[in-house]
């Protein structure tokens, strides 16, 4: 786990369910826990998360946030587990995001899928 990882993303995954994370889905989780170029992710994530939770308050902000995060996670893995090209994974990663009211910039999902796809 990268060290300069925000708090709140190593306290989401520092203790990973084995019954969810393992094989190839713990391999994903790992690399984007180690990964430089998604510490710019979780952060961009992270403050978008913090701003739609004001207008959505069902969860505390703590179970809101690591709600959000498995959930973007989860869908990361999903299509790099299904072998997308990389094309179709920026697509459906923005798709979901908007779903989700959040943004990233295509080249932050481009540096994230070369990362998980060892490229």
């Amino acid at each position: 786990m990268n060290k300069e990882l925000p708090s709140d993303i190593k306290a989401i995954f520092d203790n990973p369910d084995p019954i969810i994370w393992n094989g190839f889905w713990l391999a994903c989780l790992q690399k984007m826990l180690d990964c430089e170029h998604s510490l710019n992710i979780w952060s961009k994530l992270l403050v978008q998360i913090n701003v739609n939770h004001k207008k959505n308050k069902r969860l505390s902000l703590k179970k809101y946030i690591k709600w959000e995060i498995k959930a973007f996670v989860a869908k990361t893995i999903k299509l790099i587990e299904s072998s997308v090209s990389q094309e179709i994974f920026i697509i459906k990663i923005q798709e979901y995001l908007e779903l989700k009211n959040l943004t990233l910039h295509d080249q932050d999902l481009i540096e994230l899928y070369r990362d998980l796809n060892d490229n």
